[in-house]
Protein backbone atom coordinates (compact mmCIF):
# COMPACT_ATOMS: atom_id res chain seq x y z
CA UNK A 1 0.00 0.00 0.00
CA UNK A 2 1.02 3.80 -0.63
CA UNK A 3 2.77 5.20 1.97
CA UNK A 4 1.83 9.11 2.85
CA UNK A 5 4.79 10.41 0.84
CA UNK A 6 4.14 11.34 -2.80
CA UNK A 7 6.62 10.02 -5.61
CA UNK A 8 8.04 13.16 -5.47
CA UNK A 9 8.66 13.02 -1.49
CA UNK A 10 6.24 15.63 -0.47
CA UNK A 11 4.22 14.39 2.56
CA UNK A 12 0.45 13.98 1.37
CA UNK A 13 -1.69 12.49 4.06
CA UNK A 14 -4.89 10.95 3.30
CA UNK A 15 -7.88 12.79 5.02
CA UNK A 16 -9.93 12.11 8.03
CA UNK A 17 -12.97 9.87 7.24
CA UNK A 18 -15.85 11.95 6.13
CA UNK A 19 -18.95 12.56 7.41
CA UNK A 20 -22.26 12.24 5.42
CA UNK A 21 -25.44 13.36 6.02
CA UNK A 22 -28.53 14.51 4.00
CA UNK A 23 -28.69 17.97 2.33
CA UNK A 24 -32.64 17.69 1.82
CA UNK A 25 -35.89 16.08 3.09
CA UNK A 26 -36.52 14.30 0.26
CA UNK A 27 -33.43 12.09 -0.45
CA UNK A 28 -31.94 14.13 -3.48
CA UNK A 29 -28.76 15.46 -2.40
CA UNK A 30 -26.14 14.60 0.28
CA UNK A 31 -23.41 16.51 2.20
CA UNK A 32 -19.62 15.52 2.44
CA UNK A 33 -17.79 17.17 5.10
CA UNK A 34 -14.29 16.37 6.66
CA UNK A 35 -10.78 18.37 8.42
CA UNK A 36 -9.41 20.80 5.82
CA UNK A 37 -5.42 19.74 5.45
CA UNK A 38 -2.34 21.56 4.83
CA UNK A 39 -0.80 20.01 2.48
CA UNK A 40 -4.21 20.22 0.39
CA UNK A 41 -4.30 21.97 -2.90
CA UNK A 42 -7.45 19.87 -3.76
CA UNK A 43 -9.63 16.72 -2.70
CA UNK A 44 -10.73 13.93 -4.80
CA UNK A 45 -13.90 12.60 -3.50
CA UNK A 46 -15.12 8.91 -4.48
CA UNK A 47 -19.00 8.50 -4.15
CA UNK A 48 -20.81 5.41 -4.33
CA UNK A 49 -24.04 4.00 -3.22
CA UNK A 50 -23.65 1.02 -0.81
CA UNK A 51 -23.33 -2.14 -2.64
CA UNK A 52 -22.25 -0.74 -6.34
CA UNK A 53 -19.53 -1.23 -7.86
CA UNK A 54 -20.06 2.71 -9.23
CA UNK A 55 -18.22 5.41 -8.37
CA UNK A 56 -18.74 8.81 -8.93
CA UNK A 57 -15.19 11.07 -8.76
CA UNK A 58 -15.93 14.86 -7.67
CA UNK A 59 -12.26 16.94 -7.72
CA UNK A 60 -13.00 19.68 -4.93
CA UNK A 61 -10.51 22.92 -4.44
CA UNK A 62 -8.94 23.21 -1.30
CA UNK A 63 -9.78 25.99 0.79
CA UNK A 64 -7.44 28.06 2.99
CA UNK A 65 -6.48 25.27 5.94
CA UNK A 66 -6.87 26.90 9.18
CA UNK A 67 -7.07 25.05 12.65
CA UNK A 68 -10.77 23.54 12.42
CA UNK A 69 -11.74 23.81 8.45
CA UNK A 70 -14.20 21.65 7.30
CA UNK A 71 -14.34 20.90 3.82
CA UNK A 72 -18.15 20.21 2.17
CA UNK A 73 -18.84 18.84 -1.20
CA UNK A 74 -22.71 19.15 -1.57
CA UNK A 75 -23.76 16.19 -4.25
CA UNK A 76 -27.09 16.58 -5.44
CA UNK A 77 -29.43 14.57 -8.50
CA UNK A 78 -29.76 11.10 -6.37
CA UNK A 79 -32.67 9.34 -7.01
CA UNK A 80 -34.17 8.60 -3.56
CA UNK A 81 -35.11 4.71 -3.01
CA UNK A 82 -37.79 3.03 -1.46
CA UNK A 83 -38.09 2.30 2.08
CA UNK A 84 -35.83 2.37 4.10
CA UNK A 85 -33.53 5.03 1.98
CA UNK A 86 -30.54 4.71 0.26
CA UNK A 87 -27.06 4.66 1.86
CA UNK A 88 -24.16 6.19 0.50
CA UNK A 89 -20.72 5.73 1.02
CA UNK A 90 -17.78 8.40 0.23
CA UNK A 91 -14.29 8.02 0.67
CA UNK A 92 -11.30 11.62 0.13
CA UNK A 93 -7.94 11.64 -1.11
CA UNK A 94 -5.71 14.35 -0.75
CA UNK A 95 -4.32 15.69 -3.58
CA UNK A 96 -0.74 17.68 -3.06
CA UNK A 97 0.98 20.35 -4.56
CA UNK A 98 2.84 18.09 -7.52
CA UNK A 99 -0.96 16.31 -8.10
CA UNK A 100 -0.08 13.39 -6.62
CA UNK A 101 -2.99 11.71 -4.60
CA UNK A 102 -3.12 10.65 -1.13
CA UNK A 103 -4.37 7.09 -0.50
CA UNK A 104 -8.19 6.81 0.09
CA UNK A 105 -9.18 8.07 3.76
CA UNK A 106 -11.17 5.19 5.98
CA UNK A 107 -14.96 5.01 4.01
CA UNK A 108 -17.74 7.51 5.66
CA UNK A 109 -20.87 6.05 5.19
CA UNK A 110 -24.38 8.29 5.49
CA UNK A 111 -27.30 7.18 6.94
CA UNK A 112 -30.44 5.86 4.81
CA UNK A 113 -30.79 8.90 2.93
CA UNK A 114 -35.25 9.88 3.07
CA UNK A 115 -37.00 7.73 0.66
CA UNK A 116 -39.68 8.11 -1.61
CA UNK A 117 -43.06 8.01 -0.52
CA UNK A 118 -45.35 5.39 -1.55
CA UNK A 119 -46.70 5.86 -4.81
CA UNK A 120 -44.28 8.24 -5.69
CA UNK A 121 -43.21 9.01 -9.48
CA UNK A 122 -39.70 9.67 -7.97
CA UNK A 123 -39.22 13.28 -8.85
CA UNK A 124 -38.13 15.70 -7.01
CA UNK A 125 -39.80 18.69 -6.05
CA UNK A 126 -39.34 21.89 -7.92
CA UNK A 127 -36.92 23.75 -5.46
CA UNK A 128 -34.73 20.24 -5.74
CA UNK A 129 -34.77 19.91 -9.02
CA UNK A 130 -31.42 19.75 -11.60
CA UNK A 131 -28.58 17.77 -12.24
CA UNK A 132 -25.94 16.47 -10.38
CA UNK A 133 -23.90 19.25 -8.98
CA UNK A 134 -20.58 19.65 -6.41
CA UNK A 135 -20.86 22.87 -4.40
CA UNK A 136 -18.98 24.25 -1.64
CA UNK A 137 -20.13 26.69 0.85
Amino acid sequence: SRGWRSPTGLVVPPPAAPELRPADEYGFSISIQWPALIQATAYVVELREAGSAAVERFVRQAPEARMGTLVELRVGGLRPGPPPGKVYVAQTRTVGADGSESAPSTPGWSPPLPSLPAGSAGTPPAAAAGGLSAAAP
